[in-house]
Parts: C-alpha cells; structure tokens; sequence
C-alpha cells in the first residue's frame, strides 16, 4: 500500500474514531444525574470546545469557520467561568479538571494533523458532535440534577448550546 492511500485510511480512522467517541459519550451523558459527574464532563466539554477552536482560528480557511471558532471561545469561556462561579455554593463538589481527557485529546489531535483542505470540515464535524453531547449532558443534568444551583446552571446554557449547534449545521450545509 502506498504512503498516499495509507495516509487516506489514516484520515477515514480518525473520523471514525471521532464518531464513536461521540456516540459513545452522548451515550454516558443521557444518564448523568450526579455532581461530580456532571462537573467533570461539562469542564472537559469547555476545554475542548475552547481548544478546538484556538486550533480553527489559525488554521481554518473559511471565514465562516473562523466566526464560529471565536463564538465557541467567547461562550464557552463564559460557560466555564459561570459554571465556577456556581460550584461555589455547591457543598462538597470537586474542582472541575483543567485539562481535556484522552478521548477529547485525541480529538485534537485529529484536528492538529488534519490536512489543510480537511480542516474546515473536520473541525465541523467534531463541533456537531461534541455539542450533541453537550446538549445530552445539560438536558440530563437539568432535568435530573442532584443540586438545584447546577440544575439552573445547566438549563441556562442550554439555548447557547443549541444556538451553536444549529450554527455548525448550518456551516455544514453551506
């Protein structure tokens, strides 16, 4: 096998993992009803969103993407400060992590190494589906939330979330 179509099977497994990874974790989202939970994977939602589109904004080529890219770094530093600032009248819940896990880490990795005319749509993709899971987390937790103040956090950023998922479809679709 060639070195062109070894780097194009490559690419195929890397979107591939990036779907199951998000398959996978909208499936763990459906069901978080716990603090801690909750808190861990929304943190390391922010993280990735807001790393993502650092990675977009110098490499994205469209200028639509690079928009979307500063919306994703404004709201979900925004996110991340507001969901801060509620866990301090959260009794005994963690520290929210401040680094992506190795599944999001890989995802950017992808991002990092895509090929400069995959870009665009690479980062596309992975912004429809980390918000799809997003959303599935918030949706849980605000309707199933063990802590009210968190509940109310979650039901908040819910319109943001569903505002840039329908942005990255529409960007999509162009």
């Amino acid at each position: 096998m060639g070195q062109k179509s070894s780097k194009g099977l490559k690419r195929v497994a890397d979107r591939a993992m990036d779907m199951a990874g998000g398959m996978a974790g909208m499936a763990s989202a459906s069901g978080t009803s716990g603090v801690d939970s909750f808190v861990e994977n929304a943190a390391i939602g922010n993280i990735y969103e807001i790393s993502a589109a650092r990675i977009a904004l110098e490499r994205a080529k469209d200028p639509h993407v690079r928009e979307i890219a500063v919306h994703m770094i404004e709201d979900h530093t925004m996110a991340e400060n507001q969901m801060k600032s509620t866990l301090r009248s959260v009794r005994g819940a963690q520290s929210p992590p401040n680094a992506p896990d190795k599944r999001r880490e890989k995802m950017l990795d992808h991002l990092r190494e895509a090929k400069d005319e995959d870009f665009d749509s690479r980062y596309l993709e992975q912004q429809e589906l980390a918000h799809q899971e997003t959303i599935t987390l918030f949706s849980s937790f605000a309707d199933q939330g063990e802590d009210a103040n968190l509940r109310l956090y979650a039901q908040g950023e819910l319109p943001g979330l569903r505002r840039h998922l329908e942005m990255v479809r529409a960007a999509r679709s162009s």
